[in-house]
C-alpha cells in the first residue's frame, strides 16, 4: 500500500498541501503541446486515479450554472456532496486576459488536447467538491501546464521554457473528516521520477513548501528573486525541497550522483538520463522539516544562489518555511567529503 502522506499518519503532523513543479525546455509550440498532453495524461494516473475517474464521469448535478466559492466563512453545505472538475485555458493570443472554461469530462479533455496545440499561456484542470447548491468546499487537486510571456523589454515574447505543476490542497466542510483527494507520497515520488526521466527538465521540486505561484521553491522569493528566468548568471540550483532534481551542472560540480549519495544527507539519490540526479530527502513528505532542509543545504549550498534568505511577508501561515537562513556563498568552493 502507498504510504499515505496526510490525515492520521504516524508522525502526527498533517500536510497543509503538496505540489510538484517542473520547468522544461520547449523550443517550439509543438514541443510544448506534446509535453503538456503527456503531463495531463500521466499526472492523474500517478497522483489520484480514483478521484480522477470519478470526476471525469461528470454525473448530473442538482444545481444549475457553475459552482461558486463562498468559503471560508460559509459552513452550511447541503448534501449530497460530489466531485466537480473544471478545465481553464488562457490562449496566448489573449495574453492571459481572458479564459475559456469547461466542465471536466472525457469529451472536454479531447477539447483540451486540441487547445494545447495553440501553446496557451496556461491550461489548468481543478478537481474539487461541491454541495447540492453548487457551493465549492475548501480543498482541491490541480494539474496544469503553461508557457511564459514577459521578458524585460519584450512583454509579448515567449520565454523558451514550459511550466508543469500539480498539487493537492486538502479541505472540507466544518465537522467532517477532511478530504485529501487521494494524496500520497509514493505517487508524487513516481511522478518526479517519470518527469526527470523524460529529459530536457531545467528544474523540478516536490513538497509541502513548493509554491509555484511565487517560485519553484521558497528560496528565490526569500532572496527577493521573483522573475527567475531573467537571472544572470542562472544558478545551478534554484532551491531544495522534499524531492529535488539536481541538474547536470550541479551534479558535475559535486563529483557525480555517487558522491552525492556518499554524503548520506539524502534518503535516496537516483541518477537520471542526461546527468541529473533525483534527490529525495526522506521517504514521506510530512517527515521533511527544517533538520532535513539543513542537511540538504549543507551539501547543496555551493550550487545555490547567494544571499541570506528571509521569510517573505506574504508567505502563507499554514505552509512551513523550510529554508536555512544562511548565505550559500559562504560555502563556495567546498568539496564533498
Amino acid at each position: 500500500m502507498s504510504p499515505i502522506c496526510i490525515w492520521g499518519d504516524v508522525s502526527g503532523r498533517r500536510l497543509s498541501r503538496i505540489s510538484i513543479e517542473a520547468s522544461i525546455d520547449v523550443p517550439d509550440p509543438e514541443a510544448f503541446a506534446a509535453a503538456a498532453r503527456e503531463w495531463f495524461a500521466r499526472a492523474p494516473e500517478l497522483l489520484a486515479p480514483d478521484v480522477w475517474e470519478e470526476a471525469v464521469r461528470a454525473e448530473k448535478v442538482p444545481f444549475t450554472g457553475r459552482p461558486e466559492p463562498i468559503w471560508p466563512d460559509f459552513d452550511d453545505f447541503l448534501d449530497p456532496i460530489m466531485l466537480w472538475g473544471r478545465i481553464i485555458v488562457a490562449p496566448l493570443r489573449w495574453h492571459g486576459m481572458k479564459v475559456l472554461q469547461r466542465r471536466l469530462t472525457r469529451k472536454n479533455l479531447d477539447w483540451l488536447n486540441e487547445e494545447l496545440a495553440h501553446r496557451p499561456v496556461s491550461a489548468m484542470v481543478t478537481v474539487l467538491r461541491v454541495d447540492a447548491n453548487g457551493i465549492e468546499l475548501p480543498g482541491e487537486m490541480t494539474i496544469g501546464a503553461g508557457a511564459t510571456l514577459g521578458r524585460v523589454g519584450a512583454p509579448n515574447e515567449l520565454v523558451p521554457d514550459g511550466h508543469l505543476f500539480a498539487g493537492h490542497m486538502p479541505g472540507g466542510a466544518p465537522g467532517e473528516v477532511p478530504s485529501d483527494f487521494g494524496m500520497d507520497c509514493e505517487g508524487y515520488a513516481a511522478m518526479a521520477r517519470a518527469t526527470a526521466s523524460r529529459g530536457g527538465v531545467r528544474y523540478m521540486f516536490a513538497g509541502e513548501d513548493v509554491m509555484g505561484w511565487i517560485a519553484p521553491t521558497a528560496l528565490p522569493p526569500s532572496l527577493g528573486l521573483h522573475r527567475i528566468w531573467e537571472l544572470e548568471p542562472f544558478p545551478d540550483l534554484l532551491g531544495y525541497s522534499w524531492i529535488t532534481l539536481c541538474p547536470p551542472s550541479a551534479v558535475a560540480r559535486f563529483g557525480g550522483a555517487s558522491a552525492l549519495a556518499s554524503t548520506e544527507a539524502f534518503w535516496a539519490v537516483e541518477e537520471m538520463p542526461g546527468g541529473s540526479a533525483l534527490l529525495q530527502m526522506c521517504e514521506r513528505a510530512e517527515d521533511y522539516g527544517i533538520s532535513q532542509a539543513q542537511r540538504a543545504f549543507d551539501v547543496l549550498a555551493p550550487a545555490l544562489p547567494p544571499g541570506i534568505p528571509k521569510r517573505p511577508i506574504d508567505w502563507p501561515q499554514e505552509v512551513p518555511w523550510l529554508i536555512v537562513p544562511e548565505d550559500a556563498a559562504s560555502k563556495r568552493g567546498r568539496a564533498i567529503s
